[in-house]
C-alpha cells in the first residue's frame, strides 16, 4: 500500500531542491523611480542622488560623497566605500542590468568572473553592486593595460604572454564541453544578425541600414552616395574582387541568420580585452576575471572569436584611440602608444570611381602593431583553429566551408557595424574598406586561402 503522506513529503523535498537549484540569486530589490536611463546620462547630481537612494534600498550606506562618477558609452560607474566594504557600482538600462546579474551568476559556474552581489531595479534603470578587488589597480587592471606594458617593453613578453595563453586555453576548454551545431538564438546575435537586418527583408532597421542609407562615403577626393557605392565592384592594389559590397552584405544576412544551423557554445558573448581584468602587473600571477557579463550564455562561438580578433587588432590598435578614446576609460599608456604608431598606418591612396568600379591603389596592409599581431596569432592558434578542428571532428569536414563563410560575414559586421565608417577621415574609410576586401573578398587566386591566414596577412 502506498503511503500518501510519505510520498507528499518526498515530493515537497524534491520541489524545494528543484526550486533552489533553478532560482535566481536572492539579492534583488525594487525601487520606485520615474527617471529613464537616457535622462540621467551626464546629469551627475541626479546620478549621485539615485545611487545613494538605490544603494540604501539594498542595505548599503555610505557617508563620504567624494567618489568619482564615470560616464561610459552604455553605463555609469563609481567606486564607493560602503558599510559593507568597498564596492564597484554600475547604473545601466534595466534589461542590461538584469541580464548581467543573472548571466553573471550562471557564468560563475564556468569562468572566473566578477559576480554582482545585489541588483536594484527601477522602471528603466538597474543598479548593480559588485565586489571591489583591491589588488586590481584602476590604471593597470584591464587586459589592454597588459598589452600596453608589453608594447612599451617587449622584454616583458615572456612574463605576460602566458596570461593570454591561459585565457584562450580556458575558453577552449569551455567550448569543448558545450559545443553544439544547431539552430538556436545566440545572445551575441545583437552584434551580428540584428545589425544587418533591413526593413525590406525583416521589417526591422538594423544598424547598417541606419548608419549608411543616407550616408556619403569619402574616398580620397571622391565622394559617393552609399547606395551607389554598394553596387560597384572593386579593384584594390591591382587585385580585382568579384563581389560588390551589396553582395557581401546580403551574404552576411543569410550566413548570420539564426534560422540556420551554426556552432553554438557557452561563452562571454562580447569577448575582448576591456572585459577582462587582471592583477598580473602587480604580482605576476596569472589571475584574470571576466566582467560585463550581460551577453554570457549560448553564443555564436565563431562570432565571439571574431569580436576578440577585431578588437585586438583593429579597434584597440587604431580606431578607438584615434576616434573613441573615451571608451578606453583614460587608459593613457595604451592610448599614447597607439598614437605614437599612427604614422605606421598612414596611407596615401589614389582612388578613381567609375560607373561600375572603384579603383584604389596604395591601400597596403592595415599596419597592426607587432605585439597585437602576435596576440592575434596566439588567439588563432590556441583557440580559433582548435575550435574549427573540433567542429570538423564532430560534425564532418564538410562544415569547413560554412565556417569560412560565417567568419567572413562576422568580420564584415565588425568593420561596418560597430562604428559608422562615413564619420571617419577619408583615408581611414579607404583603409577599412580595403581591409574588408583583402580579408573576405573573392579573387581568382584566394578561394582556398583560409580566413585566418588572410586576416593575419592583411593586418
Amino acid at each position: 500500500m502506498i503511503d500518501v503522506r510519505k510520498c507528499s513529503y518526498i515530493l515537497i523535498i524534491f520541489l524545494l531542491i528543484f526550486i533552489n537549484a533553478n532560482s535566481s540569486p536572492s539579492a534583488i530589490f525594487h525601487f520606485s523611480n520615474d527617471s529613464s536611463f537616457k535622462q540621467i546620462q551626464q546629469d551627475e547630481i541626479t546620478v549621485r542622488n539615485l545611487i545613494y537612494a538605490m544603494l540604501k534600498r539594498a542595505g548599503y550606506t555610505y557617508s563620504k560623497n567624494n567618489y568619482k562618477v564615470i560616464f561610459k558609452q552604455r553605463g555609469i560607474s563609481a567606486i564607493i566605500t560602503t558599510n559593507k566594504g568597498k564596492k564597484f557600482i554600475k547604473l545601466v538600462e534595466k534589461e542590461a542590468g538584469k541580464n548581467e546579474f543573472f548571466n553573471g551568476s550562471r557564468a560563475s559556474h564556468y569562468l572566473p568572473v566578477i559576480q554582482s552581489e545585489a541588483l536594484v531595479l527601477s522602471d528603466d534603470i538597474s543598479l548593480l553592486v559588485q565586489p571591489y578587488i583591491e589588488e586590481i589597480k584602476k590604471d593597470k587592471g584591464v587586459l589592454i593595460d597588459v598589452i600596453a606594458e608589453i608594447e612599451n617593453n617587449e622584454n616583458k613578453k615572456e612574463s605576460y604572454y602566458p596570461l593570454f595563453k591561459k585565457i584562450f586555453e580556458q575558453m577552449y576548454g569551455l567550448t569543448t564541453k558545450t559545443l553544439h551545431y544547431k539552430i538556436a538564438k545566440a545572445k551575441n546575435d545583437e552584434f551580428y544578425f540584428h545589425r544587418v537586418q533591413t526593413q525590406k527583408l525583416d521589417n526591422v532597421e538594423g544598424r547598417l541600414e541606419s548608419f549608411y542609407t543616407m550616408s556619403k562615403v569619402k574616398l580620397d577626393n571622391e565622394i559617393i552616395n552609399w547606395h551607389k557605392l554598394v553596387k560597384k565592384k572593386w579593384v584594390i592594389d591591382g587585385v580585382a574582387y568579384k563581389e560588390t559590397l551589396e553582395d557581401l552584405i546580403l551574404k552576411a544576412h543569410n550566413n548570420l541568420n539564426p534560422a540556420n544551423k551554426r556552432l553554438i557554445a557557452l561563452s562571454h558573448g562580447d569577448w575582448h580585452e576591456m572585459n577582462i581584468i587582471t592583477d598580473i602587473l602587480d604580482n605576476n600571477k596569472l589571475n584574470f576575471y571576466y566582467i560585463d557579463l550581460e551577453t554570457f550564455g549560448e553564443n555564436s562561438i565563431l562570432g565571439d572569436s571574431v569580436i576578440y580578433l577585431v578588437y585586438n587588432s583593429i579597434l584597440a590598435d587604431y580606431i578607438n584611440p584615434k576616434y573613441y578614446s573615451n571608451y578606453l576609460n583614460k587608459r593613457n599608456k595604451a592610448i599614447n602608444f597607439a598614437m605614437k604608431t599612427f604614422s605606421n598606418k598612414e596611407i596615401h591612396p589614389a582612388v578613381i570611381v567609375s560607373e561600375k568600379y572603384v579603383y584604389m591603389d596604395n591601400v597596403n596592409k592595415f599596419g597592426t602593431n607587432k605585439v597585437r599581431k602576435e596576440i592575434a596569432n596566439l588567439h588563432i592558434k590556441l583557440y580559433l583553429e582548435k575550435v574549427i578542428k573540433l567542429a570538423e571532428a564532430k560534425y564532418g569536414l564538410s562544415i569547413r566551408n560554412e565556417i569560412e563563410e560565417y567568419l567572413k560575414s562576422c568580420f564584415l559586421l565588425r568593420l561596418l557595424g560597430v562604428y559608422n565608417l562615413t564619420e571617419m577621415e577619408p583615408n581611414d574609410q579607404v583603409k577599412l574598406l580595403g581591409l574588408i576586401y583583402k580579408v573576405i573578398g573573392t579573387t581568382e587566386n584566394n578561394k582556398n586561402i583560409p580566413f585566418t591566414e588572410r586576416f593575419l596577412d592583411a593586418i
